[in-house]
């Protein structure tokens, strides 16, 4: 028998905390992302820059995301959803935290810390995804 099998299925509790986890994470990329949309016009005006450079920390918390969906599944197969999930939304949390700290003076910094942030949102949606519709034997 696989270890998978050997495991036991999560009582009432941890099934409803599993549950409320996987919908806190959904959420907080859809808000990541509908931030990142409204906050645009504002970064720009306070970092004095361009629409054209603005316009490049959109561009790469999308490529970010995109790139990162295929191989955050890989990531959940190889170390686990949990592990992953987990990781994610801290390494998520803290790149968010240091994009919006006022200490970011430069349109390159707010680059870096969107980079990142569209990387983990994009593991973050994929292993929560996953343990919303994986049987409960694979888990």
């Amino acid at each position: 028998m696989s270890a998978t099998a050997n495991k036991p299925s999560p009582s009432g509790l941890n099934r409803g905390l599993i549950t409320i986890s996987v919908m806190l994470a959904s959420f907080l990329q859809a808000l990541d992302q509908t931030i990142a949309n409204v906050a645009l016009p504002r970064m720009g005006g306070e970092l004095s820059a361009t629409q054209e450079q603005i316009s490049w920390v959109l561009t790469s918390y999308i490529v970010a995301a995109a790139i990162m969906i295929p191989l955050s599944g890989w990531m959940a197969d190889r170390y686990g959803r949990k592990k992953v999930l987990v990781l994610s939304v801290v390494v998520f949390t803290v790149s968010s935290a240091l994009c919006g700290l006022d200490e970011v003076s430069e349109a390159h910094d707010v680059h870096l810390w969107t980079l990142t942030s569209g990387m983990e949102v994009a593991s973050v949606h994929v292993t929560s995804t996953e343990a919303a519709v994986a049987p409960s034997s694979t888990r």
